[in-house]
């Protein structure tokens, strides 16, 4: 059974190096904004935050009312999904942008995590991704 809350966010993790192999700690590339993005993208139902994508090494979780409580806005572009925005800018403000992101990272937490393989498994439907759901 998926963990589709809607007080949780979850993100994909688009690549490899968002999360440490050797300590699972989540890195500042995470949640950093990629170039022409004005927001985190993000999803209340898990599996559509890879539904898209070509690679994903899991899913990042994180509540609603911690993103809001950082100083974050949600914008809900599109039924379940949402962009987190308000986001300062990280030339402009670092310090402020700096300290957010940390923040933000602080209270994420690894949902669930796979391999490359494991994926490609996961997307021809011969693994099922809840399998992956970290306790």
């Amino acid at each position: 059974m998926t963990d589709s809350d809607s007080s949780f966010l979850y993100r994909a993790i688009r690549a490899s190096n968002w999360v440490d192999k050797m300590t699972d700690l989540i890195q500042p590339n995470a949640w950093n904004l990629r170039h022409g993005e004005n927001g985190f993208s993000t999803d209340l139902i898990p599996e559509k935050t890879f539904q898209n994508l070509t690679m994903c090494y899991g899913i990042l979780k994180v509540s609603k009312q911690d993103v809001l409580s950082l100083g974050f806005k949600l914008n809900n572009d599109n039924e379940t999904h949402f962009n987190i925005i308000g986001i300062p800018d990280s030339d402009q403000e670092r310090e402020q942008y700096r300290i957010m992101i940390d923040t933000l990272i602080e209270k994420t937490k690894i949902y669930a995590r796979w391999t490359k393989s494991d994926f490609n498994k996961i997307k021809n439907q011969e693994l099922n991704w809840e399998d992956f759901i970290m306790a």
